[in-house]
């Protein structure tokens, strides 16, 4: 398919060539920032309007934003490590099962680098107890971190070298 701008060629099912579409969605972001008032004044009849057509359509969207607000409210009270198992079991690739031994250990336990232990309680240094440390790289699980060690190895980046040169710039510095 030809573009309707110039003679080249355009995606099968576009109309514009991807420089032409470029420039037409730069031309059409600055006449939105300089023509803001008249943009605004449109959007909102346009919403209105949208508001009159479709009232029932956006009462049965607002009835299920609704009901799944409370599904959530209702699952937070009876599960309320659901979303934190969710997350484990995303970023880990482990069963539920595992998850939830995990977040019991996470919980009990003291940080793996520098001993210090952090219990609920103490939600300035990760809500959930310690943080589960994890091979980005890989998914590989490696251990728990409090918050201050999860930080400090996710700034310097996992690099074993970054974190020899700082620990010789500290011996240096003493």
């Amino acid at each position: 398919m030809k573009c309707r701008r110039c003679p080249a060629e355009a995606r099968s099912n576009r109309t514009l060539c991807a420089s032409c579409a470029q420039r037409s969605t730069e031309h059409n972001r600055v006449w939105s920032k300089a023509n803001a008032e008249r943009v605004r004044v449109r959007r909102n009849e346009y919403n209105k309007e949208q508001r009159k057509t479709n009232t029932e359509r956006i009462r049965e969207k607002d009835r299920i934003r609704e009901q799944k607000t409370q599904r959530s409210a209702k699952r937070r009270v009876q599960k309320p490590d659901y979303s934190h198992e969710c997350h484990i079991r995303r970023l880990l690739h482990v069963s539920q099962e595992e998850a939830q031994r995990l977040i019991v250990l996470s919980r009990s336990g003291s940080c793996e680098a520098c001993g210090d232990s952090y219990t609920r309680s103490r939600l300035g240094y990760g809500k959930f107890g310690l943080h589960i440390d994890h091979n980005h790289k890989t998914g590989a699980f490696r251990g728990f971190l409090c918050s201050r060690c999860n930080q400090a190895l996710g700034l310097l980046l996992d690099d074993p070298r970054r974190i020899q040169s700082l620990l010789d710039y500290l011996d240096v510095r003493r």
